[in-house]
């Protein structure tokens, strides 16, 4: 289905650079999202005059329904109310719950600068917005040029003055190998046990990220690429020492206990799995990991100059 079918059925009309609607006199747009392969998603935008705190958002889960729900920033944390729009009729529906929810405690849909100042709208601009996927959609703001293009200079060089404290190169360096190992400390447990699962390997990359960023290392964009060689080079010692272990405990060195042509494809099909594990661990957390980094927030930010 088309947007303009989708806003057909949603009653919408395209307005101010977008399709807007309105269920109980809140305005919403519709936005599309590619989720790749050509599918596109619609979505239901309630774009809120303020942030939503941890407790609103829990409590309209619970009231509209948490599946096809989305909570996203729009300049502001938290500010922005996504609706999947599979059915629009059902679609619309959760958007009455959801608008019912707002009007009980008098919440607003922005209505002047997304800045929040008093001053005149002179523009409506399309800016990028990310959700909790890492999916990026459009959506449509009021902005006024003037305090828009101060207040994004503002980010920008706030985010660049914060990255200057990260400036621990080696010891970052350092725990991302200590976050690397203790990651991989569920899959070595599981693998002395017999057992080997490609999701445990999921672990390894997050933990070896989490450490270098709490060590203020600099979170350029070559971060994933650094904590993925860490991760395959962690993992794979791991898996060595498992094996030189075992050769120990049966006084053999390593090299031998290999020439045995019974143990030798044993190793070789664990190391296969070990590596594609890795692999899948790495693609799965490389896009998560690039989006915490000062070059992917940078690079959102001149997305919406």
């Amino acid at each position: 289905m088309k947007i303009e079918e989708i806003a057909v059925k949603l009653t919408a009309k395209f307005e101010r650079g977008a399709y807007r609607g309105e269920v109980n006199g809140y305005e919403f747009q519709i936005c599309s999202i590619n989720a790749g392969f050509g599918i596109k998603q619609y979505y239901m935008a309630f774009i809120l005059d303020r942030s939503l705190e941890a407790s609103e958002m829990k409590a309209i889960r619970q009231e509209v329904g948490a599946t096809g729900l989305f909570f996203t920033s729009a300049v502001h944390l938290n500010n922005t109310v996504l609706i999947f729009v599979r059915n629009p009729l059902k679609g619309k529906e959760r958007a009455r719950k959801l608008t019912s929810y707002f009007k009980d405690r008098s919440f607003k849909i922005v209505s002047k600068d997304i800045y929040g100042s008093n001053e005149e709208i002179t523009n409506h601009k399309t800016i990028s917005i990310k959700i909790q996927t890492g999916l990026k959609f459009n959506l449509v703001v009021p902005i006024n040029e003037a305090i828009y293009k101060e207040k994004h200079q503002q980010e920008i060089a706030k985010i660049i003055n914060e990255e200057k404290g990260n400036n621990n190169k080696v010891g970052g360096i350092i725990f991302a190998v200590i976050g690397a190992i203790l990651g991989s400390i569920p899959s070595l447990i599981a693998y002395e046990l017999g057992f080997m699962s490609w999701w445990l390997y999921i672990i390894v990359p997050f933990a070896s990220f989490y450490s270098y960023k709490n060590a203020k290392g600099p979170l350029h964009r070559l971060v994933p690429l650094i904590i993925g060689v860490i991760t395959v080079v962690v993992s794979l010692s791991m898996f060595l020492y498992t094996w030189a272990n075992l050769a120990f405990h049966n006084d053999m060195t390593l090299g031998i206990l290999l020439s045995d042509k019974e143990i030798l494809p044993l190793f070789l099909s664990d190391l296969v799995f070990l590596l594609i594990g890795n692999f899948v661990g790495i693609l799965f957390s490389a896009k998560i990991i690039y989006n915490k980094t000062t070059a992917s927030k940078l690079k959102d930010l001149e997305e919406n100059q």
